[in-house]
């Protein structure tokens, strides 16, 4: 079986990014994606400019441009389909989803997938959910520092110190069509050819690729000293007990959920939400490993650094193994769909701004107490109004 395949020996460093992560210093081929880029990335646009990494066409790009759209798979006669889409197929699915789709024959005539498998959780799964993925916005730290609130200020400090700033104004647009190909026929592995390392395999269009977790960083420019940080899922989930922190004396019973935060937690919480710990299902709740990022967001030493990398990473493999769960990190995922494949695909949905409000009230802990202030519960805001 042929698969192309990323370099896992990427040893040249990408030029650090504003938002625009499909610019054209992305030049290189997924095999020799460790030449150097042409640097383009000083050309700082507004978030309502049409930018060159979220257009379809750019010059990195091979062939004219295909704008996929959602297909019912082509089924062969007098084979049933398997519903994947409930909770009594989780299991089951878990442990289709950590077999090795590379060792067994293709089973079906549809040409975007290779096994039955993959098949019937693209239809019963993937086409089940409203719009594939969850809604990925990316923050607007300048609409943020126009705020000129000292809460906002220090979120945004903070994001910058833990080394998520960057990846948090990560904007590229995406296709639906190409994220659900790849989260219906995604494998987590490990790379024999490239000293073991772990190594996601996939299909788009009826071809395999795999991406090495050294490629799959630098695509997103995440740094260097990233994969020598911490790693947030070799922990346990934090407790709602062990978040009580994040809480007002008289709110700690709300522990675990997005109500009554102190308002620092509050707007990381709205920031999070949108891009690094997207969610489905209950959104009252801070969601598993959300818990242990905001965690690491306290001030020094009860914070500290961590890898966002390896927290993107096992996020996806989290969902990958969770029929229930709604496909994630779609822009993130077609940046790297484009760095292996080289596609030209055009994007059917956009990469918007996230703009929270102004705090009308704060909530903040004062020495030796708690501020006794209560905060008005906020929604999430979109692009605002020009």
């Amino acid at each position: 079986m042929d698969i192309d395949e990323s370099s896992g020996n990427d040893t040249e460093e990408d030029a650090p990014y504003l938002r625009d992560p499909r610019d054209d210093e992305d030049t290189e081929t997924d095999a020799d994606a460790g030449a150097d880029d042409a640097n383009n990335d000083d050309d700082d646009v507004d978030s309502d400019d049409e930018s060159g990494e979220s257009a379809a066409g750019s010059s990195d790009l091979e062939g004219p441009v295909v704008t996929l759209g959602i297909q019912i798979p082509v089924r062969q006669a007098g084979v049933e389909i398997v519903n994947y889409y409930n909770t009594r197929m989780t299991a089951a699915a878990r442990l289709l989803r950590r077999q090795s789709p590379l060792d067994v024959p293709k089973d079906t005539v549809d040409y975007r997938f290779h096994t039955r498998f993959q098949q019937d959780f693209y239809q019963t799964v993937i086409l089940a959910k409203a719009g594939i993925a969850s809604e990925a916005q990316w923050v607007d730290w300048t609409h943020m520092a126009n705020l000129g609130h000292e809460i906002c200020d220090e979120v945004a400090q903070m994001c910058e110190d833990r080394h998520i700033k960057d990846i948090m104004w990560f904007q590229h647009d995406w296709n639906k069509e190409v994220i659900a190909q790849f989260y219906a026929t995604i494998y987590f592995g490990h790379d024999p050819e490239n000293g073991n390392e772990r190594t996601i395999y996939w299909m788009t269009e009826g071809h395999h690729y795999q991406c090495s977790y050294t490629s799959f960083c630098r695509y997103l420019r995440i740094d260097d000293q990233d994969v020598n940080r911490p790693k947030l899922h070799y922990d346990s989930p934090l407790s709602a007990d062990q978040v009580r922190f994040m809480y007002p004396r008289d709110r700690v019973g709300n522990a675990g959920k997005v109500t009554g935060l102190y308002t620092f937690y509050s707007i990381l919480n709205r920031l999070f939400r949108k891009t690094l710990t997207p969610r489905d299902g209950n959104p009252s709740d801070i969601s598993a490993h959300a818990k242990n990022l905001m965690s690491m967001m306290q001030p020094d030493p009860r914070g500290g650094d961590f890898s966002i990398g390896d927290f993107i990473w096992e996020e996806i493999k989290h969902i990958y193994e969770t029929p229930l769960k709604t496909c994630v990190y779609a822009p993130y995922i077609m940046r790297v769909i484009l760095k292996v494949t080289r596609r030209n695909f055009g994007m059917d949905v956009k990469h918007e701004p996230l703009r929270i409000k102004h705090p009308k009230h704060v909530r903040v802990p004062s020495e030796g107490r708690y501020d006794e202030v209560q905060e008005e519960d906020q929604e999430d805001q979109g692009p605002l109004p020009d």
